[in-house]
């Protein structure tokens, strides 16, 4: 399969997952456990809005967005355009946000906490073994990113 056709695939299994993630009533979240919501970026080149499914990831109180590789077009936005929306499921709600990098030691255990609680291809996606020592997620914290959910925009 070529590259171009890798990127068509994954953009209808992104919008499968969307319009699956619509269709309910979404979970709440949990301590040091995540849950898939659906992401409103703004387009960095397009200004377009984007829809992405995503974890958010619920630790120590407060709510992350994380890439295990932050190559993903969904990071460049919120570097780009740190707001957008999360959408809360059936009903269409969705609630302006405001994101801000995280990194070091606490970007690490977010990133811990979250690996710790996924498992198969997505637990792959981590760049560190299951029982890494948070030294090891802290030094590769390079090829991820953490955003933290800081509310509306201002």
């Amino acid at each position: 399969m070529t590259r171009g056709a890798d990127a068509a695939r994954f953009r209808e299994m992104n919008r499968a997952m969307v319009e699956r993630l619509r269709g309910g009533a979404p979970p709440p979240l949990v301590a040091d456990t995540y849950e898939l919501r659906v992401l409103h970026t703004t387009g960095r080149a397009s200004g377009q809005q984007r829809s992405t499914p995503l974890a958010v990831v619920h630790h120590d109180g407060r709510r992350y967005l994380v890439a295990p590789d932050a190559r993903r077009d969904w990071v460049a936005n919120l570097d780009a355009h740190p707001h957008g929306g999360i959408e809360g499921g059936a009903g269409g709600d969705v609630e302006e946000i405001a994101v801000t990098r995280t990194d070091g030691r606490p970007a690490a255990r977010v990133v811990a906490a979250y690996a710790a609680a996924t498992t198969g291809p997505v637990r792959a996606a981590f760049p560190f073994g299951d029982d890494a020592p948070i030294e090891e997620v802290e030094a590769v914290l390079d090829r991820m990113a953490v955003f933290e959910v800081t509310g509306a925009p201002a």
